[in-house]
C-alpha cells in the first residue's frame, strides 16, 4: 500500500508527460486521466494495458 501511495505522489509531482515515461521506465502499471478542453482523455502504460486486456478505448 505504501508503494502505490509513494508511486501515486511521484506521478502527480512530475506530471502527466514526465510521470508517465516514469510509470513506463519502472513497469508501473499506471493509468493516467487528464482533462482536455471540456472533455477527458486517459492514457495507460503497457503494464496496465497488459493487466487489463481490452479496457483501451482511450486516445493517447
Amino acid at each position: 500500500m505504501l508503494r502505490a501511495d509513494a508511486l501515486s505522489a511521484v506521478s502527480m509531482v512530475l506530471g502527466p508527460d514526465e510521470g508517465y515515461a516514469f510509470a513506463e521506465r519502472h513497469d508501473v502499471a499506471a493509468c493516467f486521466i487528464m482533462r482536455q478542453g471540456t472533455d477527458f482523455v486517459a492514457r495507460a502504460t503497457p503494464r496496465f494495458k497488459s493487466l487489463f486486456p481490452g479496457q483501451d478505448k482511450t486516445k493517447q
